[in-house]
Formats: C-alpha cells, sequence, structure tokens
C-alpha cells in the first residue's frame, strides 16, 4: 500500500523510523514484502520552519485495498527531545480511502480540539495490509 506524503515542503520518507515498511521505487511508503503491517515515524520537524506547509497533509495515489488501511498520528512539544514523551493525537485516516486521496488541515483541527501549537512536530503511519 503505498502512501505519499507531499506538500510544498515535504516531510521526506528516507528519514525517520521504519518498522516492516520502506520507501518503495516510486518514493512511497510501502509495507515491506512477507509483512502484513508496518508503521513510519517521522524526523521530528520545526513546524515553525515549514511556515504553513506543515498545516495540512496530503494524501495522493494510495487508494487502500479492501481490507487495508492506513491511519496516522501526530504529537507535538515545545522542544525536539520533548516529543518522546508527548501526548499522541489520532488516529487520523484518509479523506477519501477509495481513491487514496485528499488532505487533512492539521491546523483547522487543533483549532477546533484546542489543542496548543507547539514548535516541534512528529507524525507516525500505521500501515495494514488487506
Amino acid at each position: 500500500m503505498p502512501v505519499t506524503f507531499a506538500e510544498p515542503t515535504p516531510i521526506a520518507f528516507s528519514t525517520g523510523t521504519f518498522t516492516n515498511t520502506e520507501v518503495n521505487g516510486s518514493g512511497q511508503l510501502a509495507i515491506t514484502a512477507g509483512y502484513a503491517s508496518g508503521e513510519w515515524l517521522s524526523e521530528p520537524f520545526d513546524a515553525t520552519g515549514l511556515g504553513n506547509a506543515w498545516q495540512v497533509i496530503t494524501f495522493s495515489g494510495c487508494a487502500q485495498p479492501l481490507g487495508s488501511n492506513l491511519v496516522w498520528y501526530i504529537r507535538f512539544a515545545s522542544t525536539s527531545g520533548g516529543l518522546s514523551g508527548a501526548t499522541e493525537y489520532g488516529p487520523f485516516g484518509m479523506a477519501d480511502p477509495t481513491t487514496g486521496s485528499g488532505e487533512f488541515n492539521i491546523y483547522a483541527w487543533m483549532i477546533t480540539n484546542s489543542i496548543s501549537f507547539a514548535e516541534w512536530a512528529q507524525v507516525r503511519f500505521v500501515l495494514n495490509g488487506g
């Protein structure tokens, strides 16, 4: 199940922690052959350094096969070191799992749920195969 995390200033899948996942030849995150599920944890990123780019996660080209799913989580902290103990929010899904495209506006969600802005953020994707 490929997943593309693309923004004007993307958080690259080439870094981070891979658990039964890999970046395939198309530059998409996928479950490693032989495994039913996997996850990827981004490197901490300075949300203020990305300007508005971090505020929306865009999914493209990641339609979910029947019986599979992709969920993701996000956490915030005032320092990169504080992320490991920070509250993780989610799970969130894709806007349209049948087409594998859509956007999730993190900033609007934070406002709606009274989540305080913090400088550092980290995302985690969990993929389950069909």
